[in-house]
């Protein structure tokens, strides 16, 4: 048997069909194919930014890959630069400071004068830390709470592109 021959437009509404299967995936529970996940990651990242919902389905779904957002775009607005090295990075506890702080609990930043900090590249996981100060058992709770939520998934790296400009003022109250 032979193929049939097909007009341009037959073969462009063809892999229309195509596609649309692919993109119903999600609704089949197959969230391994290579077209969901390069659309989930389109869609995390049209943005430049990563909500909890998206890093959590990440998480489920990215089998580890890593993903790279804007740092310009990361909330870090509670942060003044100077106070921070300009030698080492160091790190920014963002939990309940930032609308960020969901996602990323803690990154690491250096100051790169002018106002911009770099933040250094991080794992998306639940790694549980030691010690028995407060602070570290309160990480350790909400970190519990976070991977409660995100379910069964793999850590993968996010990387940041560019600086953050923090929008830091010294006397308005936070």
């Amino acid at each position: 048997m032979t193929e049939p021959i097909l007009t341009k437009a037959e073969k462009e509404a063809l892999q229309h069909i195509k596609d649309l299967e692919g993109a119903m995936s999600p609704y089949n529970h197959d969230h391994t194919g290579d077209f969901f996940l390069k659309n989930l990651k389109k869609r995390i990242l049209k943005d430049g930014m990563l909500t909890l919902r998206e890093a959590n389905k990440w998480y489920r779904y990215g089998n580890g890959e890593s993903l790279t957002v804007d740092a310009s775009k990361v909330d870090l607005d509670f942060v003044n630069p100077d106070d921070y090295s300009k030698i080492k990075f160091e790190g920014v506890q963002t939990l309940g400071r930032s609308r960020d702080g969901l996602v990323y609990g803690e990154v690491s930043v250096k100051n790169l004068g002018n106002g911009q900090l770099e933040i250094k590249a991080d794992r998306y996981d639940f790694e549980m830390h030691e010690g028995s100060s407060f602070k570290t058992k309160f990480r350790n709770f909400a970190t519990k709470i976070g991977a409660l939520n995100a379910g069964k998934g793999t850590p993968y790296k996010i990387y940041f592109k560019g600086e953050n400009t923090p929008n830091y003022r010294r006397n308005i109250p936070r």
